[in-house]
């Protein structure tokens, strides 16, 4: 799945509201008009908003920047996060106010030294070191979500040292062999 030199940016989750994935798609348009073309943006997953987001994607002309993968097994959605270089998590409050939790997902990407660029909503803040392991942003921001990127995108030494900072940080807080049977047991859910 994945192109060497570019930045591989992975998503995973059901394909629903509350995940955001439409201004992760959108952020990615915004680096790809402003020039930044060595950029894949891969979300792990399905549910009901598979078509609206394969529309979106084809609107905007980004089929060779965004591809929705369908779901994985553990060992797939592993090896593609282990060859990404960003978690995005573009995740927001839906209509009926519900949010993401602390995002299990988020420990798994640092435990696997991803740099991760995620929303400021519910629990998010709460399993991350905001500036340190992850850019935090606004939800809905799409803009917000393309800058924090761009800063991956320039500075592959930020992107390392964002991502050994959250290893460390997962190592101390969290157990990391108990993450990987509760990451699949959320992604089934």
């Amino acid at each position: 799945y994945f192109i060497k030199n570019k930045l591989n940016i992975v998503s995973v989750g059901r394909l629903i509201t509350v995940k955001g994935f439409c201004y992760g798609i959108e952020a990615i348009r915004q680096l790809v008009i402003s020039g930044f073309e060595d950029i894949q943006y891969l979300i792990v997953g399905s549910g009901e908003l598979e078509s609206d987001l394969q529309k979106q994607i084809e609107n905007l002309g980004l089929k060779s920047h965004v591809k929705l993968m369908g779901s994985k097994s553990q060992e797939e959605i592993i090896e593609i996060m282990s060859q990404s270089d960003v978690f995005l998590h573009p995740a927001i409050t839906d209509n009926d106010g519900r949010q993401e939790a602390q995002g299990l997902v988020l420990q798994e990407a640092q435990a696997m030294e991803m740099a991760v660029v995620a929303t400021r909503t519910g629990g998010i803040p709460d399993g991350v070191i905001e500036n340190e392991t992850a850019i935090l942003v606004e939800e809905k921001d799409s803009v917000a979500i393309a800058n924090a990127l761009k800063k991956f995108i320039e500075d592959k030494e930020l992107t390392s040292r964002f991502g050994k900072k959250g290893r460390k940080y997962v190592e101390k807080h969290f157990d990391i062999t108990n993450l990987n049977e509760r990451l699949v047991e959320l992604y089934l859910s």
